[in-house]
């Protein structure tokens, strides 16, 4: 399963729209770098999340510590507006 696949299954946004792993080749070949590093920050952020939730699920994080992470994720995505789409959606399922 890809990550961002999982990502949305679990309720958050994903990947952006503008750019592909499989274009980030020419993407770089035409010089456009920011944009390389944008996309692979957005990957680090939806890992980091995916972990989050399966810590929570595997009984190693509380509940408290998981929305206490995704609190401080949240305040440090909002000082990054590049990675606003990111920070969508931050809240567990109620069934958890």
């Amino acid at each position: 399963m890809k990550l961002d696949e999982l990502s949305k299954i679990l309720g958050f946004p994903g990947k952006p729209d503008e750019i592909h792993g499989g274009e980030v080749e020419q993407y770089f070949r035409a010089g456009r770098i920011k944009e390389i590093a944008d996309y692979c920050e957005t990957d680090v952020v939806n890992t980091y999340r995916v972990w989050l939730r399966y810590e929570l699920f595997c009984g190693r994080l509380s509940r408290s510590s998981y929305e206490a992470s995704e609190i401080s994720l949240a305040t440090f995505l909002a000082a990054r507006p590049r990675l606003e789409s990111t920070a969508e959606s931050n809240e567990l399922p109620k069934a958890v």
